[in-house]
């Protein structure tokens, strides 16, 4: 929680030292804040960059992340870290148990590495033990656990897991990539949303419950501004505000009260759509 104890919260408390805050990302044990100047600090369980080796510590407040230029963008993964900086270069750190990291090892890192091949990011997006980018040229590139097909690259199966970036097939125009557990998905240009990888709970939106390696467009949505991934359910947030989910319901996660698998709109107990969202995670 990063409110500098060990006791359990029911209502929200502040995060302890933080000033104004540009943007959030909350992973598996940890969480980051990244300011108006892109200077990134996070909390949890985190590399201890003060050691020599590897090993993780938990900081129940927020500490500065070293070795990183001015940020854009910062996506804390299960276990692992990426972030963007202003020249379009990727940074990634942390566990490495599937190559999430893209240096082509699965050795783990303390400090940020550059991810070679992308000088022209726009976006990135770090899951449990994967990672994805979007390039100036609207490609996805995506890396580390391939268990369910999630980096879209055709295969499925662990022993497909690539350490470097490699292309999501049939997608082209992407302006955003957003990945979670076992499945990742991307908007383009044209506010069309596409999923790709695990799909046992309908999570991918296509109407269907069949895992796939390659990008399928999510049905009856268009629009889209942002996207926000579940473990097995999927939200999208429409030009107006409007929100959608998809996939699994258990214990009531996906706002639609059912099990589905294509998007549904999201409405209030009286009926009533719910309006004016600004923003989903």
């Amino acid at each position: 929680l990063g409110s500098g104890s060990w006791i359990h919260r029911p209502a929200p408390v502040p995060v302890s030292g933080l000033g104004a805050v540009a943007s959030l990302s909350v992973g598996w044990w940890s969480g980051c804040t990244l300011d108006a100047a892109g200077v990134p600090r996070c909390w949890g369980s985190l590399p201890d960059q003060g050691h020599d080796g590897y090993r993780r510590v938990d900081h129940l407040s927020p500490v500065d992340m070293s070795g990183l230029p001015a940020l854009e963008a910062l996506s804390s993964g299960g276990g692992h870290y990426c972030a963007l900086d202003g020249d379009g270069q990727v940074w990634c750190w942390g566990d490495n148990g599937q190559g999430e990291l893209g240096d082509g090892t699965t050795r783990n890192m303390r400090d940020p590495a550059r991810v070679e091949g992308l000088e022209d990011a726009l976006d990135v997006s770090a899951g449990y033990e994967h990672s994805c980018a979007v390039r100036a040229d609207g490609k996805v590139l995506c890396w580390g656990d391939n268990e369910h097909g999630q980096l879209g690259y055709g295969e499925i199966g662990n022993a497909y897991d690539r350490a470097t970036p490699t292309e999501v097939l049939g997608l082209e125009g992407a302006t955003m990539v957003r990945v979670r557990d076992h499945h990742s998905c991307a908007v383009t240009g044209a506010g069309e949303a596409w999923c790709w990888g695990l799909n046992t709970s309908g999570e991918l939106g296509d109407g269907r419950n069949q895992t796939t390696g390659i990008p399928v467009r999510v049905r009856l949505l268009e629009g889209v501004v942002e996207m926000g991934l579940g473990d097995v359910f999927t939200c999208a947030l429409r030009d107006g505000g409007l929100l959608f989910c998809w996939g699994s319901n258990g214990d009531h996660r996906n706002g639609i009260g059912r099990h589905t698998n294509e998007p549904l709109l999201v409405t209030l107990e009286s009926g009533e759509a719910l309006t004016g969202v600004v923003d989903i995670g």
